[in-house]
């Protein structure tokens, strides 16, 4: 593995290194792994998701950090967001199904050297609901780092018109971190966020015999002060503000196969991959 450097991109600041290493395989030789083998984003890849969604004490949350164009500068607004699907009292199971529309050159407010724009087919928990677009999008030389991008209408749901602190006329864009080559345990966040991200290293789960990486989100509680970092909803604070936690395992050649979000010890909501065709 070569010595780490530093890059700066779309304002991170990270430790990163190459997008290769070696792993173990079940014969104990050294086997040659591409990180960006576990993020492919070609032309017609489908993938389909049983997520399951808790409530009450389970009920999840999501986080996003939305970059608006306003007048001669930019506004960073970190929104926390109930999903309101989640709010009816019982668990339930949902259908998230996408696939990859076509390759893109820009991925809303970013241009990385690979990129891919995605068509919600089924999305019955919403987790798309309040995008315009939907993006992947990759390095491909050297260092990696895949993102998920999504576009935000100027007049939607959590934009600085909706929340009183002005007008956009132009779509906002969030971009989160999903894989990066780092070192197993170090932790990288975008200057100024609450929201990081580790790899954990390769792991296994069951049903499933091959080896995956193993990342961990953490993002942390609400502080109020210094961005604007509010929830969306006016109730339920006190579940928007805590920190959460999202595990995520990616396959080779199919991408993200589970994800686990947690508030503390409790499972607040599942992905799993149940259908993948390209």
């Amino acid at each position: 593995m070569k010595a780490p450097s530093l890059l700066r991109l779309s304002g991170m600041l990270l430790l990163v290194l190459t997008c290769s290493f070696c792993r173990k395989s079940s014969e104990g030789d050294e086997v040659r792994v591409n990180m960006r083998d576990y993020f492919p984003m070609e032309t017609g890849m489908t993938w389909t998701y049983k997520i399951v969604a808790g409530s009450g004490k389970q009920e999840p949350v999501s986080y996003e950090r939305v970059r608006w164009p306003m007048s001669s500068q930019t506004v960073v607004m970190a929104t926390r967001s109930r999903f309101r699907r989640a709010l009816h009292g019982n668990t339930h199971e949902f259908t998230l199904k996408m696939r990859v529309k076509a390759s893109a050159l820009r991925q809303g407010g970013l241009q990385f050297p690979m990129g891919a724009e995605l068509e919600i087919l089924q999305d019955e928990f919403g987790v798309f609901e309040n995008s315009e677009k939907v993006f992947l999008a990759s390095t491909n030389v050297g260092e990696f780092m895949g993102q998920l991008v999504m576009t935000h209408s100027p007049d939607g749901m959590g934009s600085p018109y909706s929340s009183g602190y002005g007008y956009s006329t132009e779509s906002g864009y969030s971009n989160r971190l999903l894989l990066a080559g780092i070192e197993p345990g170090v932790r990288i966040n975008e200057k100024g966020s609450v929201d990081t991200l580790a790899f954990l290293g390769v792991g296994m789960l069951p049903r499933n015999d091959h080896p995956l990486l193993h990342f961990e989100r953490i993002v942390g509680p609400s502080e109020r002060k210094g961005i604007m970092d509010f929830p969306s909803t006016t109730f339920d604070d006190e579940i928007l503000d805590q920190s959460f936690t999202e595990e995520t395992w990616y396959q080779e050649g199919r991408g993200l196969v589970q994800l686990v979000q947690k508030r503390g010890d409790d499972i607040t909501m599942m992905w799993i991959l149940t259908d993948f065709s390209q």
